[in-house]
């Protein structure tokens, strides 16, 4: 298993994988994030965590927010974010939706809604 990953992250990134139209960013994986491309070039990470790992999606690309997730948002800049989600040109200087994700079928709910 990779640096600071855990079991439902890894499950999360498989089930993220086999998605239809999203691949590995050209970005590429780090360590601590998995980062995603999808076929209509929307950006989205993944931060691998030994329990419940962090979805980010670009506010500006979620068309409807899921009920009954708890998402939070995270201010535009630099500041509380991890490095390697910035390194994604959709992500600079843009608030984000953060999701800790209990469960593969949260962040499906979550992954549906960009576009």
């Amino acid at each position: 298993m990779p640096t600071n990953s855990g079991r439902l992250t890894e499950s999360l990134h498989r089930q993220i994988m086999l998605r239809s139209g999203v691949k590995e960013h050209p970005k590429r994986h780090t360590d601590k994030v998995y980062r995603y491309q999808t076929s209509l070039g929307f950006e989205f990470a993944v931060e691998k965590r030994a329990i419940y790992p962090v979805l980010l999606v670009p506010a500006a690309a979620v068309k409807s927010r899921p009920e009954a997730l708890d998402l939070t948002t995270v201010a535009a800049g630099t500041e509380g974010r991890n490095h390697n989600v910035n390194a994604l040109p959709t992500f600079r200087d843009r608030p984000l939706l953060r999701l800790q994700v209990r469960s593969v079928s949260d962040a499906d709910r979550l992954l549906n809604c960009i576009g």
